[in-house]
């Protein structure tokens, strides 16, 4: 992206995060799923009360006073079982990234599989959008596949939409998403972790 398209998606971005700042960007919510809050997260659940996803708006001041920031597990209890400590490094991760960037909005869910190398296996995801700086980026991790390195789970939002059949930030403009969910660029996305 050139430097020029990336400045005028950053002003975009930081008037649209100041008209927005108190809002959860929250997916699409489809046909058989119920929305609930519980606290500040966002989550919707199916016909059989399984919890599709959960979503929450992530700010610097509320990790510094120590607010209320539910981790994965309160809703997935089974959460990437084989690469749980991975996960736990991904949950840390976010919470530096949110310190760094002063907001993210996250969404975090599980999906089974369907494509004839994974069929029925189950997945979880974490699509993160920087607050203000219109950089996305997405993780996915199978429960089959042992994973050494963070950067293994890494893929567009685009690619992950299209693996979850949602379109996870869907209040976005569409030709803000067109950029955004396009692709990523982990120099925009250091590790600070390990």
């Amino acid at each position: 992206m050139g430097l020029l398209n990336r400045w005028i998606l950053l002003v975009i971005s930081i008037l649209y995060s100041l008209t927005a700042s108190s809002q959860i960007e929250i997916p699409y919510v489809q046909n058989g799923q119920n929305k609930y809050f519980k606290r500040n997260v966002c989550y919707t659940i199916d016909k059989d009360y399984n919890i599709i996803w959960t979503a929450y708006k992530l700010i610097r001041t509320d990790i510094e006073h120590l607010k209320f920031m539910p981790p994965d597990r309160e809703f997935f209890p089974n959460i990437a079982h084989q690469n749980s400590k991975l996960w736990n490094l991904l949950e840390d991760q976010v919470r530096m990234w949110a310190i760094e960037f002063d907001s993210l909005y996250v969404v975090t869910g599980c999906i089974t599989l369907n494509d004839t190398v994974n069929q029925g296996v189950k997945a979880y995801y974490k699509a993160i959008l920087k607050g203000c700086q219109g950089d996305a980026i997405g993780y996915l991790m199978q429960n089959n596949k042992k994973i050494n390195d963070l950067s293994e789970c890494v893929l567009s939002i685009d690619k992950l939409e299209e693996i979850t059949q949602m379109d996870l930030f869907c209040s976005l403009n569409k030709d803000l998403q067109e950029i955004i969910e396009s692709g990523y660029d982990l120099n925009f996305w250091p590790l600070m972790v390990e």
